[in-house]
């Protein structure tokens, strides 16, 4: 997962997201003890997985340089830029 792109992430989390989901809605309708236990199981890797992704997501945000998060300013003399209105 280090090296996936942060837009992959998010998509593996929205997967998750649902794959949980629909596992909760399986859970609502198992009838049998034993169904609802594997179920339940499933659940929690899937949670497990989740706060895994989310981890990365977090550790990407945290390793984004800060000269791209940063609206760049203007310089004297940079002629592509156009300066502020006077």
């Amino acid at each position: 997962m280090e090296e996936a792109s942060i837009e992959r992430l998010s998509a593996l989390s929205d997967e998750l997201d649902e794959e949980e989901m629909r596992l909760r809605g399986l859970y609502e309708q198992a009838r049998e003890d034993e169904q609802r236990h594997l179920i339940k199981g499933m659940i929690r890797r899937v949670a497990a997985n989740s706060g895994s992704v989310g981890a990365s997501i977090s550790a990407h945000k945290d390793n984004i340089p800060e000269h791209f998060t940063e609206r760049r300013l203007p310089q004297d003399g940079d002629s592509d830029t156009p300066g502020p209105s006077t």
